[in-house]
């Protein structure tokens, strides 16, 4: 697996474990199957995605809620130069 692992093939793979009869389904633990918090492990760590589905009248799921918790990162770090006509030191 890549380890830029794809959040929409993440949101896949665990509305699939959350739904009897798949092969994901069957390796899926207990908590995840009562929360419906799913956590999918990758080579640079592990994802959870959050995920609801419904059922139609039909038998047919539905996606209604999938999103992913996570941390964010810092991307850039720099200085600004601000003109010393606007700067007013403390004094």
């Amino acid at each position: 697996m890549h380890k830029a692992y794809a959040v929409t093939g993440g949101i896949c793979v665990s509305a699939a474990a959350l739904i009897e009869g798949t092969v994901v389904n069957e390796l899926v633990g207990e908590g995840a199957k009562t929360t419906g918090i799913v956590r999918v492990g990758r080579p640079s760590g592990v994802s959870a995605f959050v995920i609801t589905l419904s059922r139609k009248p039909t038998g047919e799921f539905d996606l209604t809620r999938s999103a992913i918790a996570g941390t964010s990162r810092r991307i850039m770090d720099g200085y600004v130069y601000v003109p010393h006509k606007i700067f007013q030191p403390r004094q």
